[in-house]
């Protein structure tokens, strides 16, 4: 049996991986990887690593986690890596390292069946058409066989199947061991399983999710670990951002009346005075979401010159019934444990809307946001860094963060500031990949800036020309919906090869088809930047027409850009630069998946050449060979060997105007 001390031995040129795993190749950065995590957990470390696409990350930390026998989380940032890990990686490791390993793979809440909330929207269900009757005809018959109530085996159930919302497991609804169905519960179920298991396979929503509840015996499903592995780490501000944030919404009387009064109808209570109460609360609920305004981008700081006066004087009034509400449902006689619950649910919504409406927590962004028919107000953490000492980094003695984008300029100084990672130890390990051999990057000559009036036909008249080049076999990534539309519109009819749209499908749907349709090319925006693996010839060519900065006025954006000035810190070069860095190399890290994988890099934004802060963002890359003329682009077979060519020379890495 191997021990932390020898791990590394496992990746070498004669041990186990090149004797068991099929096309194994030894790579110095995946033993260097390997060695640091091993010790991270020996000695209790707080490890962070930046690891190229191909090092083998995912098997250079699973292997010390397997051989350290600590209780270990792994969370990962999109569902594709999960599943790789769980019905990939992890049973190749079961047969060839250790067979009484066990893992546990969970998914987010509302993956799950809920069987409470599923006998309450039976008893009132309401659908649109008779598919959606079909879908949950099926529903019911799938919930009395199933043994995991995951979505996933319904495969006849569309993604956007709306009634799922009514019947899945959500925290707002989910009363833990004081619910009936508690011991039929399938997401408790799989919290038995995932106590008895080793590892414990999650994703970033799920976790930080679990963390605000922890300890409150409000339904928490992950067990007590010794250790965290955080990949696909740059998603982490983001994602932990909405886990310490407030929220109340238009939705929430609505959830209240129904879950109280099919509590009431269990417990066998009549109560007019509750009845009326939610009558009320309703009708003032309508009216307090109402008043406010929906603006174009659907999202806008609560100043106080958005805030409609009369939102002041309905607040005090929808309060006060959120407070009698509690009131009568503690009053009630011998109230079921489900109704206590529900009482703390109604404080809970009553103290959320009163610190946005007031904006009483200092440190704090306060924004609303229209989604169709719904109205959420937030108060958001303006910075994220203290909430994640004291949650995480304090908490958990051994931390591994790693992803193939973390740095920008070769530091990883902006990831650690702004999720208060203070003092680890730091790993960049790089690619394999021979880019200056496998793949060019073009940026064209005569672009006008991005907020010129022309810019989108210049970017569909480019995107035109390297799509003749690549013979189709494209993503076309955008920065916004709106210019995204634009070039779509201009080059639909000009495109001779299958032109995908986001939105025309879901978006498994749309990369099936893409993969399919090897010349087939994609217009997509922020969703396809990254957690995309496409490799082949399928996908030769990737165009990114802006730098990614994400848009000031957005409401987060805007309040961390203020929050740096008043520090008299440079919002821009120390928050909006290496964002954006680590954004681009996630998009352009889609073209190339493998050695065996050539293509084109279009870059259609002037800036990264005119501009200063450019080269920050050509450091930050891979040292692609530039181009500058279209007709210098010549598209290599993606069935030549890479790795001969490392042989000759490297093309010095400049910028050509012949």
């Amino acid at each position: 049996m191997y021990s932390l001390a020898d791990v590394h031995t496992i990746f070498t040129r004669d041990g186990l991986l090149a004797k068991t795993l099929p096309y194994y190749e030894h790579r110095q950065g995946q033993v260097d990887m390997s060695k640091a995590v091993a010790a991270a957990f020996r000695h209790q470390q707080h490890l962070i690593v930046e690891a190229g696409t191909g090092v083998g990350k995912t098997l250079a930390y699973l292997i010390p986690a397997m051989i350290s026998g600590m209780k270990t989380v792994i969370s990962t940032g999109t569902k594709n890596l999960q599943e790789q890990l769980f019905f990939k990686d992890i049973p190749y490791l079961q047969k060839h390292v250790s067979d009484k390993f066990q893992a546990v793979y969970m998914k987010g809440r509302n993956n799950y069946l809920c069987l409470k909330r599923l006998n309450l929207f039976r008893q009132q269900a309401l659908f649109h058409d008779t598919d959606d009757v079909k879908i949950f005809e099926q529903i019911q018959g799938w919930a009395k066989k199933t043994k995991t109530g995951d979505r996933m085996e319904m495969t006849a159930m569309p993604e956007n199947y709306g009634p799922w919302r009514d019947v899945c497991c959500t925290r707002e609804t989910c009363t833990g061991g004081a619910c009936e169905y508690y011991k039929d519960c399938f997401l408790f179920k799989m919290k038995r399983d995932a106590d008895e298991a080793d590892l414990v396979i999650v994703n970033h929503h799920l976790f930080f999710a679990d963390l605000a509840i922890k300890g409150s015996g409000l339904g928490e499903v992950i067990p007590e670990y010794e250790a965290v592995i955080f990949d696909e780490a740059h998603l982490l501000e983001s994602i932990a951002t909405s886990y310490f944030s407030v929220s109340v919404n238009s939705y929430q009387a609505e959830e209240l009346r129904d879950n109280i009064t099919q509590e009431l109808a269990n417990s066998k209570i009549v109560s007019e005075t509750i009845a009326k109460t939610l009558h009320t609360l309703g009708q003032t609920a309508q009216k307090f979401f109402r008043s406010f305004e929906k603006k174009e981008g659907g999202k806008y700081r609560l100043n106080d010159d958005q805030i409609d006066k009369k939102i002041y004087t309905i607040t005090p009034d929808f309060a006060n019934q959120l407070l009698m509400l509690a009131s009568q449902l503690r009053g009630l006689k011998d109230p079921s444990e489900e109704i206590k619950f529900l009482a703390n649910r109604v404080d809970e919504i009553k103290s959320n809307l009163e610190l946005i409406v007031n904006r009483s927590e200092p440190g704090f962004v306060y924004w609303c946001e229209m989604q169709g028919p719904g109205t959420f107000l937030h108060a958001s953490p303006i910075d994220i860094a203290d909430d994640m000492r004291r949650n995480i980094f304090k908490q958990i003695p051994r931390i591994v963060l790693t992803s193939a984008t973390l740095s920008s300029g070769h530091s990883f100084d902006f990831v650690k500031q702004r999720i208060g990672l203070d003092h680890p130890v730091e790993l960049i390990v790089d690619s394999p990949f021979h880019y200056e051999e496998q793949a060019v990057l073009y940026l064209p000559q005569y672009m006008p800036e991005p907020n010129s009036r022309d810019f989108t036909a210049f970017v569909a008249a480019e995107v035109e020309k390297v799509l003749e080049k690549s013979k189709g076999r494209a993503f076309v990534l955008f920065t916004s919906y709106k210019n995204m539309d634009d070039v779509h519109n201009r080059l639909k009819h000009k495109i001779p090869y299958t032109v995908l749209k986001q939105g025309q499908k879901g978006r498994n749907a749309l990369l099936e088809e893409f993969k399919k349709d090897v010349h087939s090319v994609l217009f997509a925006t922020s969703s396809f930047w990254q957690g995309v693996d496409v490799q082949g010839e399928a996908l030769s060519c990737v165009i990114i027409d802006k730098l990614p900065f994400a848009s000031p006025n957005e409401p987060i954006v805007e309040a961390r850009i203020e929050h740096l000035r008043n520090q008299d810190a440079d919002p821009f070069m120390t928050y909006q630069v290496p964002s954006a860095v680590i954004t681009l190399k996630q998009g352009l890290g889609r073209l190339i998946r493998s050695k065996r994988d050539t293509g084109i890099l279009c870059l259609l934004d002037s800036r990264i050449l005119t501009k200063q802060y450019g080269r920050i963002f050509l450091e930050s890359l891979p040292r692609f060979p530039i181009v500058r003329d279209v007709n210098q682009i010549a598209l290599k077979s993606p069935a030549s060997d890479a790795s001969a060519s490392s042989k000759r020379k490297p093309p010095e890495r400049r910028a050509s105007n012949a």
